[in-house]
C-alpha cells in the first residue's frame, strides 16, 4: 500500500520530529477479528441450525413438527428460518417466529422416507443447515367389533 504524499514529504522536510518506521512485506492476517464479521477465533461464524423432527416415524396423513427454535449464532443475529420438508413442500419466516411449525399439508401422503431440511440466515447473509430423516409407514387400522342383541 502506498504512503500518502504528504507523510512522505513531512518526512523529507523533517517537520514530523518523530521517527516512524514503515514496514514492506505480505500482509499479515490478524489472529482476532471482530465479531461483526462473523470470524470470531474459537466461535462458529455461520449460525448453527438444530432441528428436532417428532415424531420420526409416522403414519401417513398424521401431523409431523419440525422445531428451530434451539438454532442459534453466537456472532450475529438470525432473522430467517426455511424448512424443506423433502415431498415437494416448504416452510419459512423471518425468525423467530413461533419456533416449530407443522406439514403445511398436515402430514405426508405417500409412504416413504424423507429427508427434513432447516436453513437458516444471519443478518449476514450467513447460513446454516440440519437434515434429518422421517419414515412415513402404513396407517394402522383398528376394527372395533360390536354386538347387538336383537330380541
Amino acid at each position: 500500500m502506498p504512503v500518502p504524499r504528504s507523510l512522505v514529504d513531512a518526512l523529507r522536510d523533517g517537520s514530523i520530529g518523530q521517527t516512524i518506521r514503515i514496514l514492506v512485506g505480505p500482509p499479515v492476517s490478524p489472529q482476532f477479528h471482530c465479531c461483526i464479521s462473523g470470524n470470531t477465533v474459537g466461535v462458529a461464524k455461520d449460525p448453527v441450525a438444530v432441528l428436532i423432527v417428532t415424531p420420526r416415524t409416522q403414519f401417513v396423513g398424521e401431523p409431523v413438527t419440525a422445531d428451530y427454535s434451539r438454532s442459534y449464532s453466537a456472532t450475529s443475529t438470525i432473522e430467517y428460518w426455511e424448512i424443506d420438508w423433502g415431498d415437494g413442500n416448504t416452510s419459512n419466516g423471518t425468525w423467530p417466529g413461533t419456533g416449530s411449525v407443522e406439514h403445511p399439508m398436515g402430514g405426508y401422503a405417500d409412504l416413504g422416507r424423507y429427508r427434513i431440511t432447516l436453513l437458516v440466515r444471519d443478518i449476514l447473509g450467513a447460513e446454516g443447515t440440519a437434515r434429518q430423516w422421517i419414515e412415513v409407514v402404513p396407517p394402522i387400522f383398528a376394527a372395533y367389533v360390536s354386538t347387538m342383541e336383537v330380541g
